[in-house]
């Protein structure tokens, strides 16, 4: 991968309609004070709930895998892309979702209150929750050598 642009839509809560959009850099946060790149103006979102990174690490290995399916005509990317963007919890009061399913945090350190949780790859198409009301959908395209690809997934996704 030598690019890629993710893009997050509010699609419920009181933020409905904002969107955002980020390439890789510095990570985003995502919560309810106005230091946040992306703000929800929601009383059941932390102040710092959420953090999305670019994981360059996962970059280099995405590389070379990408370069094998496109020799083999294969051209499958689902399975290359899901931990290039990841999410983790700021530890946030009300929890974060993906596609329903709660993110999972570190307990090896103990049950310490607030703590952050384990990265979550991120996939286009999926639906975080943040609190109880606040949807943001999520997409992204990357560049493979030179080849733009635009994501998506077939797998049914929350209403």
């Amino acid at each position: 991968i030598t690019g890629s642009t993710l893009t997050l839509k509010v699609v419920s809560g009181p933020s409905i309609g904002t969107v955002f959009m980020k390439t890789p850099g510095q990570p985003l946060t995502i919560g309810r004070v106005p230091t946040n790149n992306l703000v929800l103006n929601d009383p059941e979102v932390s102040g710092k709930h959420a953090s999305i990174k670019w994981n360059s690490k996962v970059n280099l290995g995405l590389t070379f895998n990408a370069v094998y399916f496109k020799l083999n005509n294969l051209l499958h990317f689902s399975h290359i892309q899901s931990l290039v963007w990841e999410l983790v919890d700021l530890g946030s009061l009300n929890g974060t979702h993906v596609n329903n399913e709660s993110v999972p945090f570190d307990r090896s350190r103990g049950e310490a209150k607030r703590k952050h949780s384990i990265p979550i790859g991120l996939e286009t198409g999926d639906i975080l929750l943040l609190g109880s009301t606040s949807q943001i959908l999520v997409s992204y395209s990357s560049v493979f050598l030179g080849l733009s690809v635009s994501f998506s997934h077939s797998k049914k996704k929350l209403a």
